[in-house]
């Protein structure tokens, strides 16, 4: 059947531009450049400007040397790159050094009286200062010596104070010159705090290290917010965009029946898990409930881990079933997908994600069920409110299945690249000219295989390297960003393609062609 000619004017220019290339190379180039801009602020060391006045304190008698540096009327010395000039007023920056830097809020041998006004004091600041350590998980004091911080003195321009100088236990400097909130594990750095001493002592009759939380000032306050709207935005249309583009996918696989061949069954399956899982994501579902209404939350948790598994169940089976396909000795490509092998597939892919939910929902039910089993989902939030049932649950299937997936990919392109796949639609030319449909599907899979694996191994890459190195927000993120969008893979792949669009378009031209025209009604003159 002829195509209509502008359908074949489209197909014809889109043959010559590698377009699939070039999409990826947009939205890689549009991730980094958003990342970019929505990347958070520089590192401590490195706010030493007139944009970070927190973080510069004015000199007093500052002494330039031969050397471009500038030295106090404390002698501490700051080379090139740790002042700037300002009105003539030089600002050096402490936390801009290699030691870790901690805020005061008053001057060296300064303290606060009752109210909060800055006085002269006896004692040095560092001698009251009690440090802390997180290891594995346990808070910990630790001995520093007096020169282990360089201190910085800046008060907060609008600090939030208590009525009286209490003792604040549950926040504790750490060492390395920030504040951990033991109750809430959150933790501020030099920006959002200061330390200070009290001359007459805390009402407790203490003299410690009093910690003030400083809150931003309007400016500031502006800037996050609107920063919040602009990650939160990029969050929700990735996550529309990813279920639109499986949805589109999803919608050709059941046009076509050529692409549910092979493992064409399972890669819907797995667009369906997707889309849901991008959908949940965007609503955001096991926060926004609230905990009082727990019938909802204990549909809504379970459901949400059970479309997760799902998704990466139905991973594990594509990729094997590719795998299977290329294996030495396997038989055609296109022949891995009888209705008994999907069956089989879709109890394992289906089954065991809602095995997983309906035991974890079963235990959050059971009141002597061991703490690792119990989710306890409708306490804090409508999600895991356990640590160890979140890994046991989720953490370990997922990425258990992340690694299989990889290990299947790089099996696959192993066999590909040393046995030049020993079935039949890959062997001499006069072969290949009677298995042209085996050559397409397995070259399609050869890609498949090729993008899961790079695709797949971005987010356990990420844990990995966090845990021992830990990496930037704008890295983090540019990474997640491209997982994100995990199933435009299938459609780049299998969907935008010269011969898949051909075909579809034949088949919407032909559908409108037969739908029954409606009568058109008589009129009378």
């Amino acid at each position: 059947m002829a195509l209509p000619p502008a359908s074949a004017v489209f197909l014809k220019h889109l043959q010559r531009f590698p377009i699939r290339g070039i999409i990826v190379v947009l939205y890689v180039a549009a991730d980094l450049g958003v990342n970019w801009y929505l990347r958070d602020d520089p590192p401590v060391s490195d706010r030493c400007s007139s944009d970070y006045p927190e973080f510069g304190e004015s000199l007093e008698s500052p002494l330039v040397a031969s050397d471009g540096s500038v030295t106090d009327d404390l002698g501490r010395t700051f080379p090139p790159g740790q002042f700037w000039s300002e009105d003539d007023t030089v600002y050096g920056c402490p936390c801009s050094g290699d030691k870790p830097c901690i805020r005061k809020c008053c001057r060296e041998y300064q303290s606060y009286n009752y109210s909060y006004s800055c006085v002269d004091s006896d004692y040095g600041f560092t001698d009251l200062l009690e440090v802390v350590k997180v290891t594995d998980d346990e808070l910990k004091y630790v001995n520093v010596t007096e020169d282990h911080f360089s201190v910085l003195s800046s008060e907060c321009e609008v600090p939030h104070r208590l009525p009286a100088p209490y003792t604040l236990k549950y926040l504790n400097p750490t060492e390395d010159g920030t504040v951990l909130n033991v109750l809430f594990g959150s933790v501020f750095d030099q920006s959002e705090y200061c330390l200070e001493t009290f001359v007459e002592g805390t009402v407790e009759g203490e003299s410690e290290v009093f910690v003030v939380i400083c809150l931003p000032t309007p400016e500031v306050r502006e800037f996050r917010d609107r920063r919040l709207w602009q990650r939160n935005l990029v969050f929700y249309v990735l996550r529309v965009m990813s279920a639109t583009i499986n949805l589109v996918t999803l919608a050709v696989f059941c046009l076509l029946p050529q692409l549910r061949g092979g493992c064409g069954k399972s890669i819907m399956c797995y667009l369906i898990a997707r889309i849901y899982c991008s959908l949940d994501d965007a609503i955001v579902t096991t926060k926004v409930i609230p905990t009082e209404d727990r019938l909802t939350c204990l549909i809504a948790s379970p459901l949400a881990l059970f479309s997760a598994l799902s998704s990466r169940a139905w991973q594990l089976v594509i990729a094997y079933q590719i795998w299977s396909a290329f294996r030495p000795g396997s038989s055609r490509a296109s022949d891995h997908g009888s209705t008994r092998q999907f069956l089989v597939y879709s109890a394992v892919a289906w089954g065991t994600p809602l095995a997983t939910a309906l035991v974890a929902l079963a235990a959050d039910q059971i009141s002597g069920a061991p703490d690792f089993l119990a989710p306890r989902f409708a306490q804090e939030q409508c999600w895991f409110n356990s640590h160890d049932a979140h890994f046991f649950y989720y953490l370990v299937p997922y990425y258990a299945v992340e690694l299989l997936v990889i290990v299947l990919c790089v099996a696959t392109l192993w066999h590909l690249r040393t046995s030049r796949i020993g079935s039949e639609a890959l062997q001499n030319a006069e072969s290949r000219s009677h298995n042209a449909k085996d050559i397409k599907w397995s070259r399609l899979y050869a890609k498949t295989a090729l993008v899961m694996g790079v695709n797949y191994a971005l987010l356990p890459l990420v844990v990995i390297l966090n845990q021992y190195y830990p990496l930037s927000r704008f890295i983090n993120i540019s990474i997640l960003n491209i997982d994100d969008i995990r199933g435009a893979e299938i459609f780049l792949i299998f969907v935008l393609k010269r011969e898949t669009l051909s075909e579809l378009a034949q088949r919407l031209s032909w559908c409108q062609r037969t739908q029954p025209s409606r009568p058109v009604a008589k009129t009378q003159l």
